[in-house]
Formats: C-alpha cells, sequence, structure tokens
C-alpha cells in the first residue's frame, strides 16, 4: 500500500514519457479531436498493434490525459493479482503473491506503471494467459486464446505468449490429456482476436504488419 502510494506523485503528474507523447497518447487524442481512427504516418508506432492505445482513447474521452495515466497504472496491481492467480494454478499460491509483490517493487515496474505505455498491459495478459492455460478445460481453453489475442493485440512481442500457453496446456494440471486440436482451437481464438489490427494496417497501408517490412 505504501508502495503503491509512492507512486500516485508521478502518476497525477504530467506525461513525461517519450513514447506516451509520441503515440501512445498523442494519436488517440488526435482519434477523438477527429472522431475517427485516421491514418497518421507522422507516427509510425500508431500502426502496432493499439489494444491498450485504445483504452487510452476512451480515458482520455472521460478525463484526458490524466484519466488514461491512471487506467495505465491500474494495470500495476493487476498484474499482482494476475501473478497471484498464476502461482494458484500451478499449485503454489504463495508464491505467486510472493512474485506480485516482488515485481511491484521493481524501480522499471514502477517507471512502466507512471508513465503511459503499454507493456503492463502485455504482462498482465500473458501471465492471466498462461494461468487458465494451466487448467485447459472447459471454456477455459478459450479464455486462454482470448487472453493470448489480447496480449498480442498490446504488443507485437505478445506472440510469444502462444506457444508458450500451449507448452503450458500440455503440461498443465487438469488431469486430463488435452489433444492436439483443442490446443489448436485455443491459437486460432487468439488469432482471431489479434486480427483486427493487421486487417486495420492492411486497410490503412497496404501492409498487414507496417511499419514492419515496408519497402521490400
Amino acid at each position: 500500500a505504501v508502495l503503491f502510494l509512492f507512486y500516485m506523485g508521478p502518476v497525477l503528474a504530467p506525461e513525461m514519457g517519450w513514447d506516451a507523447m509520441t503515440y501512445h497518447l498523442r494519436v488517440p487524442s488526435h482519434y477523438l479531436s477527429l472522431h475517427r481512427i485516421y491514418l497518421t504516418p507522422f507516427s509510425l508506432g500508431s500502426f502496432y498493434p493499439f489494444t491498450v492505445e485504445m483504452w487510452f482513447t476512451l480515458g482520455q474521452a472521460l478525463g484526458g490525459d490524466g484519466a488514461a495515466k491512471m487506467l495505465n497504472f491500474s494495470f500495476l496491481p493487476f498484474t499482482v493479482l494476475a501473478l497471484a492467480w498464476m502461482g494458484r494454478e500451478a499449485g503454489n499460491a504463495g508464491a505467486g503473491w510472493l512474485a506480485g509483490l516482488l515485481f511491484a517493487a521493481l524501480p522499471a515496474a514502477g517507471i512502466l506503471s507512471v508513465e503511459s505505455y503499454n507493456d503492463l498491459e502485455a504482462a498482465s495478459f500473458t501471465l492471466l494467459a498462461v494461468a487458465a492455460a494451466l487448467r485447459p478445460t472447459g471454456p477455459r481453453i478459450i479464455l486462454a486464446g482470448i487472453l493470448c489475442g489480447t496480449a498480442m493485440g498490446c504488443k507485437y512481442s505478445g506472440i510469444w505468449v502462444v506457444p508458450i500457453c500451449l507448452a503450458a496446456g500440455l503440461m498443465g494440471r487438469s488431469g486430463r490429456r488435452v489433444s492436439l486440436p483443442v490446443l489448436a482451437s485455443s491459437a486460432a481464438v487468439a488469432g482471431l482476436v489479434f486480427s483486427v489490427w493487421p486487417i486495420r494496417s492492411l486497410l490503412l497501408t497496404g501492409n498487414t504488419v507496417y511499419p514492419l517490412l515496408r519497402g521490400i
């Protein structure tokens, strides 16, 4: 609690992060000013997966940059809870809570929580996806796919969560054999959730992974 109170000063201060001021917050503010999503060639970063930035758009619509920063900060305790849940699903709830508290104490976690980046969001959904995949029974396998797709929609590096979740499903604690087709269906759900971003890039630029591979 003391740690979170310590972070409140920087959270309430004006945004100073470079990426936040060049695209994480500024591009959503441009969307709001024109009431539409449009091509922003002045910001290459705006063509990356934009799930987090669309949440920032909602925050800005409700209360400007300050509300968007608070939304980003909320993912610090959310990541702690995600680690705690993953620990419980892995069979050691105490270790999960300890990992969460140690994570919150990391300087890097503090910096990412007070500046409007997208790393905490990607970490949260990656951890939640792995936790869901550890007991891949019933709707949990679909939930894991949705969470994987959301993690991928935060950052391109989130694509690594898919093979990690597949491995977690094969080694899960459900006590049941999980077939590869079932795991493949989870990966398909992840791809479907993520697909909105390459489709957006294709419509705006003709390249599904722009600004990657541009000029090729």
